[in-house]
């Protein structure tokens, strides 16, 4: 239990720092006269943008991934409470996510919304079928909700700070999905 306790905090560690260079990549990136509308050019997104983005969906999906396991390794101990809480946490953060970057990177609020919550439902479904398919059910539901919220939002937020908008997710995410590490750890609290 303990070097599992170690590696969890060793991978938020590492997905934190990864966090770090992001800003530096769109400054690096944009031309400092015209603001931060310029990172979103009329062909397409900056290069800063895309990094961004994909530390940012390759982190939740690490992340989302490590507690998966977690949810299924420990789903006889979580009562069904604290099983459908976990569900719908990480459905909501990874179809938030999944769909704000996605609504930045492709501007089309229908393929966004598809890829969000495809993403979202996918993640609630696995990580509560192994509790319960009311988890499940309720994981479902909420990638649904948070796939569609997130498009909207990617979408909307492209000319406006879409880097700060990002990475204000991922600090959500890992406080959130570190609450529900610490859940699983112990479901009494």
């Amino acid at each position: 239990m303990n070097k599992c306790r170690v590696k969890t905090e060793l991978c938020m560690l590492v997905m934190t720092g990864m966090l770090i260079p992001a800003p530096f990549a769109l400054a690096a990136d944009h031309d400092h006269g015209q603001g931060t509308e310029a990172a979103v050019s009329n062909l397409g997104i900056a290069t800063g943008l895309i990094s961004v983005g994909a530390i940012s969906a390759l982190m939740m999906g690490i992340a989302a991934a490590i507690l998966i396991v977690r949810i299924r390794a420990n789903s006889s101990t979580l009562s069904p409470m604290n099983a459908m809480m976990a569900a719908m946490a990480v459905a909501m953060m990874t179809g938030l996510i999944g769909g704000t970057v996605f609504g930045i990177w492709l501007q089309s609020l229908f393929y966004s919304t598809v890829i969000g919550v495809t993403i979202g439902m996918a993640a609630g479904m696995v990580a509560g079928q192994a509790h319960s398919w009311l988890a499940a059910l309720d994981g479902m539901l909420s990638g649904v909700m948070s796939g569609m919220m997130g498009a909207m939002l990617g979408v909307m937020i492209a000319q406006d700070h879409p880097v700060i908008m990002i990475l204000f997710l991922d600090a959500i995410m890992l406080l959130a999905l570190g609450i529900l590490n610490r859940l699983i750890r112990n479901p009494s609290i």
